[in-house]
C-alpha cells in the first residue's frame, strides 16, 4: 500500500475503519480474529506519520507504543546493534512492549513511514477482554521463538536443573499441580487455573529408547517431564537433554507448527501431556494467565534475539537464560 504522505498535512484520518480492519487481519497474531474483534481493535489504533530519519521509539525508555507499519521502512536496534529493517505488514516495538523490557526499544524511520499506533497499556486492556487476541498473539510469538531457535540450531537455552519428582508413576491431582507450579510457565497462575490445567494433563510413560516423535510430525501437545530424561535432536544442531520440570514441544503446539526435531526417551520417562487447545480455552476465564505467558514468550524472544546478535558481533550476552 503506497501512501502519499503529503496528504496527511492536515492531520485528518485517511484510512477508513474497514481498511484498518483489513490491515490488522494481514498481520501475524490478528489473522484469526473475527470481523467484530478486528473492528474493536481497529478503534484503538491511531494513524501516525514519520519522516525519514525520525526516531519512532526512543532507547532507554519503556516501549509504550506498538507500530503496525503500513508503508515505509523502519530499522530496529538492540543495545545499539541493528536487528534489521522492517517494512509493510510488520509490527515494530511489539516484543519489547509485551516483555516490558526496561531498556525500551530503538526504532528509526529509514524512509517516510505511515503506520498505525497502538498504546501498549490499551493493548493489555484488549487482551483482558478478548482471549482470542491473546491466543493469536501468543501463537505469533511462539512461531517467532521457534524460528529463532531453528536459526540458532538449538532447541532451548540452558535453564535450571531439577531432581526427578519423588512420585514417578500414578500421579495424583496434587502431584500434578506441584510439578506444574515448579515451572516458570505456571509458577504464578492462580490455584484455580492450576487445578484445571492439572485435571486436563494426562500422565504418559515412555520406556528407555522409545521414539516419542519424529521431525515433521504434526504437533498436538507438549510434554512436561516429571522424571527421567528425553533427548531432542535438531537437524544440524547438538542433541539436547530435557529432564524434570522442562516443557518440550510447547512452541510447536502453541504455534500450530510441525515438529522440527526428533525426540526419544534416553531413560524410562514419566511426563504430563498438555494440550494448547485446553490452555487457550482457559484464557477466557483466566486472562491474567495468558498475559503472563505473553510476557514470558516476549522476554524469551528478546533473549534469543540478543543472543544471536551478540554472538554475531563476538560479544557475550548478559541476559538470563530461558526455557523452551
Amino acid at each position: 500500500m503506497r501512501v502519499d504522505l503529503s496528504a496527511y498535512a492536515d492531520g485528518r484520518p485517511r484510512v477508513s475503519p474497514v481498511q484498518r480492519s483489513l490491515i490488522l487481519k494481514s498481520l501475524p497474531g490478528f489473522s484469526a480474529l473475527s470481523g467484530a474483534e478486528l473492528a474493536t481493535l481497529a478503534a484503538f489504533v491511531t494513524e501516525r506519520v514519520f519522516r525519514k530519519g525520525e526516531t519512532m521509539l526512543e532507547p532507554g525508555q519503556p516501549a509504550m507504543s506498538i507500530f503496525l507499519v503500513i508503508d515505509g521502512e523502519v530499522e530496529m536496534f538492540l543495545d545499539g546493534l541493528s536487528i534489521g529493517t522492517y517494512t509493510s505488514r510488520t509490527s515494530v516495538g511489539a516484543v519489547p512492549a509485551l516483555a516490558r523490557d526496561p531498556r525500551g526499544a530503538h526504532a528509526i524511520a529509514r524512509s517516510d513511514v505511515f503506520a498505525l499506533e497502538l498504546d501498549a497499556e490499551e493493548m493489555d486492556e484488549l487482551f483482558e477482554d478478548n482471549h482470542n487476541l491473546i491466543v493469536g498473539v501468543l501463537g505469533a510469538l511462539a512461531r517467532t521463538l521457534r524460528e529463532l531457535q531453528e536459526k540458532q540450531g538449538g532447541v532451548a537455552m540452558p535453564g535450571k536443573v531439577y531432581p526427578d519428582y519423588p512420585a514417578p508413576r500414578g500421579l495424583t491431582l496434587v502431584d500434578k499441580m506441584f510439578v506444574l507450579r515448579a515451572t516458570d510457565n505456571f509458577k504464578e497462575v492462580s490455584i484455580e487455573a492450576l487445578s484445571e490445567i492439572a485435571e486436563s494433563a494426562h500422565e504418559v510413560y515412555y520406556e528407555q529408547g522409545k521414539s516419542i516423535w519424529r521431525r515433521g510430525a504434526p504437533a498436538s501437545h507438549s510434554l512436561m517431564i516429571v522424571s527421567g530424561c528425553v533427548i531432542a535432536r535438531p537437524p544440524g544442531g547438538e542433541p539436547q537433554p530435557f529432564t524434570s520440570r522442562w516443557i518440550v514441544g510447547g512452541l510447536d503446539d502453541l504455534g500450530n507448527l510441525p515438529r522440527w526435531y526428533d525426540l526419544h526417551a534416553e531413560t524410562d520417562t514419566v511426563a504430563l501431556k498438555l494440550s494448547s487447545t485446553h490452555l487457550f480455552d482457559l484464557f477466557e476465564d483466566y486472562p491474567e494467565m495468558g498475559l503472563k505467558m505473553l510476557r514470558g514468550f516476549a522476554q524469551g524472544a528478546l533473549s534469543l534475539q540478543e543472543r544471536a546478535l551478540l554472538r554475531e558481533h563476538g560479544i557475550r550476552s548478559t541476559r538470563s537464560p530461558t526455557h523452551e
